[in-house]
């Protein structure tokens, strides 16, 4: 089964009910910060896609390190949808954060500042798309991303398509 079919699975599945939640936090957070940042949704879908992006690198250096159990540990702990600066912490160095957000104002002519601020809105909900179907679509995402084949912008409009159909 491809990524795709995995993911559209987890939305569609027996236990999608459970999953709803993280769902709709998935396919808010793109409103979320085009409030946040007063950009328009093309901007956003970018934040969301590079912090994704960067995000994934983590847990992927983290599970060459400390194993797939550390890496799901994490997951679970950190996944959610209420803004949780621990859940930066635990993915990025302060280093790292300073890069990630330097690379978005980059791309989206944001201020580095503002997007650190937006972090910890963003890191949960991203975590909460690897809990989304569990051990065998976190380890399909890891798997995939050393490709380059996870853009989680398209994953919140997948979201928000499955959502718009309910």
């Amino acid at each position: 089964m491809g990524l795709f079919d995995q993911i559209a699975s987890a939305f569609t599945g027996s236990d999608a009910s459970g999953e709803l939640g993280k769902l709709q936090a998935v396919a808010g957070v793109v409103e979320q910060l085009q409030d946040a940042t007063g950009s328009d949704s093309s901007t956003a879908h970018t934040i969301l896609s590079l912090v994704g992006t960067h995000v994934l690198s983590s847990l992927q250096d983290k599970q060459s390190t400390d194993g797939e159990g550390a890496v799901q540990n994490l997951v679970e702990q950190f996944s959610g949808t209420e803004h949780d600066p621990d859940a930066v912490d635990a993915v990025f160095t302060p280093e790292v954060q300073q890069q990630v957000a330097e690379v978005v104002a980059d791309r989206t002519g944001l201020d580095a500042n503002l997007i650190q601020e937006i972090l910890p809105k963003v890191v949960p909900v991203i975590l909460g798309v690897f809990h989304i179907g569990g051990t065998p679509l976190l380890t399909s995402l890891i798997e995939a991303g050393t490709n380059g084949d996870v853009d989680f912008a398209s994953i919140a409009k997948l979201a928000a398509g499955y959502l718009g159909q309910r």
